[in-house]
């Protein structure tokens, strides 16, 4: 990254600077999981200099995991499947 492209985004938040990347690189190229929960191979970018995650990964803990995703897709679980909604489980 040069210099100037730091300059504009330096302030932006998280989800701001996710934006900014999805318009520079792209959007996913297919979702993020299978329909079976599974981690789909094709979204893997890494040949291309880029690592790709769930961008909401930082509001559900664990997002890229089959077996928390399946059950906390609403992107508000703090804990496990078989935590309660404050997560103590």
């Amino acid at each position: 990254m040069k210099l100037n492209e730091y300059k504009k985004v330096e302030n932006l938040n998280y989800i701001e600077y996710c934006d900014y990347l999805q318009d520079k690189y792209g959007i996913g190229l297919c979702d993020y999981m299978r329909p079976n929960w599974t981690k789909n191979p094709k979204i893997t970018r890494t040949k291309e200099g880029l690592y790709a995650h769930h961008k909401y990964e930082n509001c559900a803990i664990m997002l890229s995991h089959p077996e928390y995703a399946m059950n906390r897709s609403d992107g508000r679980s703090t804990g496990p499947p078989e935590a309660d909604s404050r997560g103590t489980g």
